[in-house]
Formats: structure tokens, sequence, C-alpha cells
């Protein structure tokens, strides 16, 4: 009997930023997607391809709403219906939150030596 790998639902939540209120809730992927995205992300050409591909295989939820708060679907059409910076900020957030990378620490913390 093996051991059963569960995938991980990764919450966005934008605090601090333009987005402060957004909650976007996106599925783990595998690493070969992971990496797949991550090519089209550095690739200008490739936008279209990649808001597809991350609204497919990625996007499962949000609270977003257009100001006369009906709410936009969570979809490639939605994706494409949003401001090209809101869109690249779902997308840095969620590569950064999958590959473990984490904000400034606050200016309590304090260096060590190794």
């Amino acid at each position: 009997m093996g051991y059963t790998v569960t995938r991980a639902t990764v919450k966005l939540v934008f605090e601090g930023t333009s987005l402060a209120g957004a909650e976007v809730l996106c599925k783990s992927t595998s690493l070969g997607s992971y990496f797949e995205l991550a090519e089209l992300k550095s690739d200008p050409t490739a936008a279209r391809t990649l808001i597809r591909e991350f609204a497919e295989h990625v996007l499962d939820s949000w609270n977003l709403e257009e100001e006369d708060g009906s709410a936009i679907p969570c979809t490639e059409a939605g994706l494409l219906s949003l401001d090209p910076t809101t869109v690249m900020a779902i997308i840095e957030a969620w590569a950064d939150g999958l590959g473990g990378v984490r904000g400034p620490l606050d200016d309590s913390s304090n260096s060590t030596d190794t």
C-alpha cells in the first residue's frame, strides 16, 4: 500500500498592496507544469498561452467583483477582463507562494551570522 500524495491549495492574500482584500485560491501543480508556466511567464510573446494555461490548470476560485458588485468569473475570460497589472500580480503571487519565496522580513528581524 503506497502513500497518497495530496495536492495543496495555495491561498493568495494581497495585504498591503493595491489588491488588499482580494483572495485567490490556486491549485497546486506538478513541478513540470510549474516549469512550463514559468517559461511562459518569461516569454512576452506567450502571454495569451500563459493566461489560458493558468486559468485552466491553476485557478480555483477568487472573490473578485466588478465595481457594480457582480462577480468576475474565475476563468480565462475573467482573467482577460482584468487589467494586466492585476493579472501579473496574481500570477507572480502564485509563483512566489509555490516557490516558497516570502516577502521581506519586518524591521524587527535580526540578521545572524552563519
